[in-house]
């Protein structure tokens, strides 16, 4: 039965549930379900190839299709587009054909979420699917795969000791000793610890390398 002044094809609630409105908007929750936690998603660009946005804010956006992105520059001006961060390092597949101005400015993503909306967002993608990487899982060494910013960085022979803040949550801190024969680690890259490597964009190339992680100890609201 329809309302008084409403179309024959009306849906609200009182029309579709018989005259009790909330009988329609269980309908609605169940036609749509995960309605609130997809549009959160939506809003913060997280996607199930772009769990990093749980974590920090894509810096860019694509020239060519707009999708947000990261966008990467080393010093010698060279410039590159990902679609996630750690991982596989996936670069995003549009070509910039903008003329490539010569610059010295190393430009890296560094817009991090607070632990709140990171966590607001990893039970978002759980509700709709999929375990966001770098929050949840652990190895067998007690160490899953987590994205870290690296804070500070110690040299010793044959070993580099890095300091850093696991992006997952700001109140968590994990100290790690890896081999880095190159001297590719400095200050402020975000690295992704897992299972027995540390993941990380060769800065000249920005292809991804992966270093052999020799210990690793995560540390809960410590300054170290």
């Amino acid at each position: 039965m329809t309302g008084h002044n409403h179309y024959s094809n009306c849906t609200c609630g009182w029309c579709v549930g018989g005259g009790h409105g909330g009988h329609m908007a269980s309908i609605a929750v169940r036609a749509e379900p995960h309605k609130l936690e997809r549009n959160l998603l939506r809003d913060y660009f997280v996607t199930e190839r772009r769990q990093a946005a749980c974590l920090v804010n894509p810096n860019a956006h694509c020239p060519v299709c707009g999708a947000s992105v990261y966008f990467y520059q080393n010093v010698f001006g060279s410039r590159v587009f990902f679609d996630d961060l750690g991982g596989d390092w996936p670069k995003h597949g549009c070509t910039d054909t903008r003329p490539n101005k010569i610059s010295s400015n190393r430009v890296t993503p560094d817009v991090f979420n607070s632990a709140t909306r990171t966590r607001r967002l990893a039970q978002a993608a759980g509700s709709v699917g999929f375990a966001v990487r770098g929050i949840s899982g652990r190895s067998k060494n007690g160490i899953g795969s987590i994205l870290v910013r690296v804070t500070e960085v110690w040299s010793v022979p044959c070993l580099k000791i890095i300091l850093g803040i696991c992006i997952s949550d700001s109140e968590n801190q994990i100290i790690f000793s890896c081999d880095d024969p190159s001297d590719m680690i400095e200050v402020d890259d975000i690295v992704d610890v897992h299972r027995d490597v540390v993941s990380i964009l060769n800065p000249d190339t920005f292809n991804r390398e992966e270093l052999p992680l020799v210990s690793a100890l995560r540390v809960h609201n410590t300054l170290i």
